[in-house]
């Protein structure tokens, strides 16, 4: 009888030990999970930061160069103090650096008034570059700020590459 409750004794010794360890595991999981989410809504927060207050005109393509670069456009205004931007994307889907020049050309259609803005811009090899919100010099040269009195969500613009 004797060792029939030792044995006993042994085997809910064992058990609590299991309920103990799968009750730390729960906490270390619970634990990892909330690390986790609040990584990666502090990651999306600081990206939705970079990102345009005001889009006017959503990504759309202007064309690509005879050496195979893509080129689009947006129209935004980042922030309530600040101009509206004609950002400009670059794609060099070339294996090797490119440079590209070109001259947009930017019509405010309310009231037919235009302007010429010449871009030249060195674009590594198989690289992407596309601007945002964000003070950048490397993309300074993307950003095209509008005259006062343009509208925003009604323009047009061309490229010309040269």
């Amino acid at each position: 009888m004797e060792n029939k409750t030792m044995k006993n004794k042994q085997a809910q010794l064992i058990l609590g030990k299991n309920q103990v360890s799968k009750k730390v595991n729960t906490k270390f999981y619970l634990v990892v999970c909330l690390l986790t989410f609040i990584c990666l809504g502090l990651t999306h927060f600081v990206q939705a930061q970079n990102q345009p207050k005001i889009t006017h005109k959503s990504w759309t393509s202007l064309g690509e160069t005879s050496n195979r670069i893509d080129v689009s456009y947006s129209v935004v205004k980042c922030d309530l103090g600040s101009p509206n931007q004609v950002l400009i994307s670059i794609l060099n889907e070339n294996a090797t650096a490119q440079n590209l020049s070109m001259t947009l050309l930017i019509k405010n259609n309310s009231n037919n008034v235009s302007f010429s803005s010449t871009i030249t811009f060195s674009a590594g090899a198989a690289a992407m570059v596309k601007p945002d919100c964000s003070v950048s010099t490397a993309t300074a040269p993307l950003k095209i700020t509008l005259p006062a009195g343009y509208n925003p969500a009604d323009l047009t613009v061309t490229a010309t590459f040269n």
